[in-house]
Formats: structure tokens, sequence, C-alpha cells
């Protein structure tokens, strides 16, 4: 069992957005696959709040990538939780 998403945030010039997602699965009897990408874009002087919570079960492979471009007077914040997983690999780059 795989699931493949794209979450892709782009907040234009001043504005501001706080983004909640939460992820789990269910337990499947084989390992499964849990792989992302998540994109976030701030143009100039916007604010982007991204807030994410996962709770895997135990026998998830979450392998996942996140981005952030942050351009001229933006903020990007990032609170990133991750629980539970039989293993978890986050590749974060700005």
């Amino acid at each position: 069992m795989g699931q493949f998403e794209r979450t892709l945030i782009v907040a234009d010039e001043g504005s501001s957005i706080h983004y909640v997602e939460g992820c789990t699965a269910p337990t499947y009897s084989t390992d499964s696959l849990h792989s992302a990408v998540v994109e976030l874009i701030a143009h100039e002087g916007a604010h982007i709040r991204y807030s994410t919570i996962q709770n895997w079960s135990a026998n998830v492979y979450n392998l996942v990538t996140k981005r952030g471009i942050a351009h001229k007077d933006a903020t990007i914040e990032w609170i990133d939780g991750n629980i539970g997983s039989k293993l978890t690999m986050k590749y974060p780059a700005v």
C-alpha cells in the first residue's frame, strides 16, 4: 500500500495563511509507504504558518521532502510533529 501526496502553498504579496495538516493511516498487515512533497512559497511581505502532526502506525515508512522559499520581508513558520511510523526520513530545505 502506498500514499503519495503533494502540498503546494503560495502566499501572494502581503498575504497571510495558517495551514494545519494532520496525517494518519490504519494498520495494514504489510508494510506501507507514505511519500510526500510539501512546498511553501511566501512572496514579498507574505506570512505562512504551516503546522503538521503525523501519527503513523508502526508499519509505515514515512519519506518526505519539504521546501520553503521566503522572498523579501516574507516569513515562514514551520511546526512539524511526528509520532509513530516504522521509519521517518524528512528532507527539509530552505
